[in-house]
């Protein structure tokens, strides 16, 4: 036989092989030959259901309730499947739970993809995002304990702005909206036009990259971002700081009240004078030893000065933090420390590392010293007993 017809014959039978393997799959997720009729989206539905685990059986089962497409779960939350398997179960249909928890997990990636305006095509839920999902959605269901997030103080003449908008963007980060999505994403820096080039790649989880994504637009943002006013307000009404935000009253618009507040705070004039707060923070600490001030103390008003100096535009070199944190530091017995960290480069290029240096050396000091005292009175070496053993 000539090798053309060798080859015209294998490939023949390599198709047969594959039409045969793709009908016993057909067969075996449950899509029946007269599925395969359907509209090609109708078949793609199907196909994707059978992936899930569901039976011929019961997809028409599901058909006859209204599910069909990937469009019909639009007009369904997850919540409603569990009574609609009740009810197709009641007609002798099996049906998985494993299968039952997919489908509600369809039905939330729908929900998020619609509201983040993103396609949804059956072949774009394969068997990875079908997992992921699951995932995701089940550990929504998961309440977070009271305790783990506390509500943010009053917003009163004491409370510094900072402190405040921190607490708030964290309690709102608890709070869900509209699609499960955290209420938090209504105040976020990012405007719509900002987030067409933003890299997936930059975020740590799914759920950060799509609450960096989630449109100011459509009703579900409007009830989304009334809710955020009214709970801003709560925080904000009957304190001083109630004027900036009351322009916005009327129509409960959180998102705007809340860039008041921020421009009030944290505009040109004010960063000026929190910028120039941060650096006399830095020039006014001062390290003299453990019994003048405690080490943790001298650190954290370093961290939060180059925090709030990054925050409003004008980040501090590595090597400027650690020189900085070095010359507020005269305690003579870290001397050596200062030197040593001066003379390797990971050291000073990096300020965390520096202070936990410096941070492990104060530690080791205590300690030496104590064991010094316990020698000395005889306390945890037995020595208060030693020269009484001839009595």
């Amino acid at each position: 036989m000539p090798p053309g017809r060798i080859g015209r014959g294998l490939r023949a039978a390599q198709g047969q092989a594959r039409a045969a393997r793709g009908q016993a799959g057909r067969q075996g997720r449950g899509i029946l030959p007269q599925q395969l009729q359907l509209p090609p989206e109708q078949q793609a539905f199907h196909l994707m259901l059978g992936r899930m685990g569901f039976s011929a059986q019961a997809i028409n089962a599901l058909a006859d309730l209204g599910i069909d497409s990937m469009e019909s779960l639009c007009d369904i939350t997850e919540k409603d499947i569990p009574s609609m398997m009740k009810e197709i179960r009641r007609g002798n249909v099996f049906i998985r739970q494993t299968s039952q928890n997919y489908l509600q997990a369809l039905c939330y990636w729908v929900m998020r993809q619609e509201r983040l305006q993103l396609n949804y095509l059956p072949e774009d839920f394969n068997d990875i995002v079908m997992r992921e999902t699951l995932l995701r959605y089940q550990h929504s269901l998961e309440t977070p304990s009271k305790d783990l997030v506390k509500s943010p103080e009053m917003f009163k003449e004491k409370v510094k702005w900072r402190d405040f908008s921190e607490a708030f963007t964290t309690f709102l980060q608890q709070m869900k909206g509209q699609a499960n999505f955290s209420l938090a994403y209504v105040i976020r820096d990012l405007d719509d036009a900002d987030t067409i080039n933003i890299d997936p790649a930059d975020f740590d989880t799914i759920d950060a990259y799509e609450e960096a994504i989630v449109p100011f637009s459509g009703p579900q943002f409007d009830q989304d971002n009334n809710v955020v006013f009214d709970s801003l307000k709560s925080y904000v009404l009957g304190g001083p700081h109630w004027t900036w935000i009351q322009d916005f009253e009327r129509r409960r618009d959180g998102q705007s009240a809340w860039k008041a507040l921020k421009e009030h705070f944290e505009g040109p004039s004010n960063q000026l004078r929190l910028k120039a707060s941060a650096y006399a923070a830095i020039k006014r600490a001062e390290y003299k030893g453990a019994k003048n001030v405690d080490y943790e103390l001298y650190r954290r008003i370093h961290t939060q000065a180059h925090s709030d100096l990054a925050r409003y535009g004008e980040p501090v070199p590595e090597a400027k933090k650690v020189k900085d944190f070095l010359d507020g530091i005269t305690d003579s017995t870290l001397q050596t420390a200062k030197y040593t960290i001066a003379s390797f480069s990971h050291l000073m290029g990096n300020f965390h590392d520096a202070a936990n240096y410096i941070g492990n050396i104060i530690d080791m000091t205590k300690k030496n010293e104590f064991r010094h005292v316990g020698a000395v009175t005889g306390r945890g070496s037995g020595g208060r007993n030693k020269g009484h053993r001839a009595r």
